[in-house]
């Protein structure tokens, strides 16, 4: 069938899931070139990450399935933070740096040359797209997604 339009976003994931639960690949081509045009301020990255990770639970609920780690996570770490500061910030600290060691790896990978000085750009824009789906994905656990409460 043909994606699903009714689905406000997620559209590709959802089609993407009947596409392989029908025993087909999905392939990229590394001949393809599209063109995007980042979010302009941290807000609106934050606000489009969101919505991601809200409306992903539709297509969750629609396959009758949750992620059980980012909420396990989630729920870990506020627990973790709660009881004991030294592991709350371990784990923090662990992330930050896996954080930055990812930062490193995509800014040698891309296509322009990427100096040190993109680097804290590219940590914050990491966190706030973590954050940001986490706490989508967690809104659209706990509710119903739908076109009127985001």
């Amino acid at each position: 069938g043909k994606m699903n339009t009714d689905l406000p976003r997620a559209q590709d994931y959802e089609y993407n899931r009947r596409v392989r639960a029908a025993g087909f690949r999905i392939y990229q081509y590394p001949e393809l070139k599209i063109e995007y045009v980042p979010r302009p301020t941290p807000f609106a990255l934050a606000k489009q990450y969101y919505g991601n990770g809200y409306w992903k639970t539709a297509v969750f609920r629609e396959f009758g399935d949750f992620p059980v780690t980012p909420n396990v996570c989630g729920f870990g770490l506020i627990t973790l933070s709660l009881l004991t500061v030294p592991l709350w910030l371990l784990a923090l600290g662990l992330y930050l740096v896996t954080i930055h060691f990812v930062a490193l790896y995509s800014l040698r990978k891309a296509e322009y040359r990427a100096k040190l000085r993109h680097i804290p750009g590219t940590v914050l824009a990491l966190l706030i797209m973590h954050l940001s789906f986490g706490l989508g994905l967690f809104h659209g656990t706990m509710s119903s997604p739908n076109e009127y409460n985001i």
